[in-house]
């Protein structure tokens, strides 16, 4: 009995863990990446987002500290990117790797979570892209429990120039994600959920710009994380080279305000993130670290 309520708890954990974005960038804006530019983590938004990005080539990776005593040994890291093969062709990659704390009296080993992502992008016209990815998905319990999953996303992003000022579009955007299923030792349901959001970028002047982004999801399932969820965020980039962030996400249960700071030096990049919410929330005071490089 105890081993199968471990098991339940372990499943239910890993899945929540598996919808907190490792991306500090997105983090810091309230997690509204769908529409938003200049992330290197297209798998964990929208996988048509690199079709719109001036960089040909972006490799990140991500760690995630969780604070207090519910939260604070649960690990969660991240390694994405992508690649533009054409104007209009892109793959992207992502890995994610989530650790449950370990509990010796009923487990030998540490319960895990992988996720292993691959994309395709194709850009239609000048204004719209559309991309799919397939997932792998491995979950261990720490003993001799094993469970393997197939899921897809679907994504469509389209960026507009708008006349507000020199180089301003608006971008809308929307995805699909994790429609498939588990096979294996434990039932369970992949996390469904539909996203769509949109981004206005303002370059004020050559070395200031500004991004807006709003997002709206809704998880279906499994009951336990079933919610609809909001969030908003703002980027202030001072000469391509320091960037202040700030949002805040509302939902059923994993609300949350943000603050981030981003740091770029010629090709490098690094991006922290603090979150602030409510007790029994695992971001509550978490920081998120990402570093990457870009050509």
């Amino acid at each position: 009995m105890a081993l199968a309520l471990f098991c339940a708890v372990c499943s239910a954990s890993a899945q929540e863990m598996l919808r907190i974005n490792p991306d500090a960038r997105a983090t810091a804006m309230g997690d509204s990446g769908t529409a938003a530019t200049g992330s290197a983590y297209p798998t964990f938004h929208n996988p048509a987002s690199p079709l719109f990005e001036y960089q040909w080539v972006q490799a990140s990776f991500a760690y995630s500290l969780f604070a207090g005593n519910e939260f604070g040994k649960y690990r969660l890291m991240a390694v994405g990117g992508y690649v533009r093969l054409h104007e209009r062709h892109a793959l992207a990659l992502g890995v994610r790797l989530a650790l449950d704390p370990c509990n010796e009296a009923v487990a030998p080993r540490r319960p895990d979570t992988k996720s292993f992502d691959l994309a395709y992008g194709y850009k239609i016209g000048d204004h719209v892209a559309l991309a799919a990815t397939a997932r792998y998905m491995h979950r261990n319990n720490g003993g001799e429990l094993n469970s393997n999953a197939i899921g897809f996303d679907v994504g469509v992003m389209s960026r507009i120039p708008v006349n507000i000022c020199e180089g301003s579009e608006v971008g809308i955007g929307a995805t699909l994600a994790n429609a498939g299923f588990w096979w294996g030792d434990e039932c369970s349901e992949l996390p469904l959920s539909l996203s769509a959001g949109a981004s206005l970028l303002l370059p004020l002047r050559d070395s200031h710009s500004l991004e807006f982004a709003f997002d709206a999801a809704y998880c279906f399932s499994p009951e336990p994380l079933r919610r609809f969820s909001t969030g908003i965020g703002v980027e202030y980039s001072l000469m391509q080279m320091l960037r202040f962030r700030a949002g805040g996400n509302f939902s059923r249960r994993l609300s949350y305000g943000s603050l981030g700071f981003g740091f770029r030096f010629f090709h490098l990049q690094f991006d922290v993130s603090y979150t602030m919410a409510g007790r029994c929330n695992p971001l509550r005071n978490a920081v998120q670290f990402c570093a990457g490089v870009d050509f």
